[in-house]
């Protein structure tokens, strides 16, 4: 995968999997209402959800690896975990300029990603469980209004209460869609969905 073109990167991996990941969501509230078959409908979407969300976050070390951004903040020598966090602070930067609420979505898919890629996570997160389901299919109203409606089923990332903060639930779709928008607008002639 690291020697393809970027631009193939983004549009074979990252993209196909995003749009594998809406396609299956979008069987859910169907396969709900026939009934027979909607647990391996959820699995098939959760299923999509995870590798979407592994590729389109990590798409930043593609990025940070192959100095895609130019005009990146960094050290004079910029080791390369440098530019890793100045790609990932560029992102942020973009969501925050596009809608302020977003501007943890790059981070919020990260935590989301690892702890599907790792299992159980062994460092400090911001919002999803170390040892909790991170992923999960609810008929809920997600954060900020967005995502599908309360009355359909959809994939969430649950952001687990601390302090007095209650447990949120984040539309794992409207999350890839403002990070994928963030890529497309850096002008690195990526495909938008």
């Amino acid at each position: 995968m690291g020697q393809l073109p970027y631009r193939q990167h983004w549009d074979a991996l990252v993209l196909r999997s995003y749009r594998s990941f809406l396609q299956a969501e979008d069987q859910l509230p169907q396969a709900l209402v026939d009934g027979d078959n909607y647990e391996s409908a959820c699995f098939e979407a959760l299923r999509h959800a995870m590798s979407g969300s592994i590729f389109l976050y990590h798409f930043s070390d593609i990025a940070a690896v192959r100095n895609l951004i130019p005009n990146l903040v960094v050290g004079n020598t910029g080791t390369s975990k440098q530019v890793l966090q100045a790609t990932r602070q560029r992102i942020s930067d973009v969501l925050r300029a596009s809608q302020m609420h977003q501007q943890d979505y790059h981070k919020l898919l990260g935590e989301a990603a690892n702890a599907v890629k790792h299992g159980v996570l062994d460092h400090q997160t911001t919002y999803v469980d170390k040892s909790g389901m991170v992923l999960a299919i609810m008929s809920v109203q997600a954060q900020h209004g967005e995502g599908k409606p309360a009355s359909q089923p959809q994939v969430v990332i649950r952001a687990e209460a601390r302090g007095h903060q209650p447990e949120r639930h984040f539309s794992l779709r409207a999350v890839m869609d403002a990070v994928i928008g963030a890529w497309c607008g850096l002008q690195l002639g990526l495909s938008p969905p």
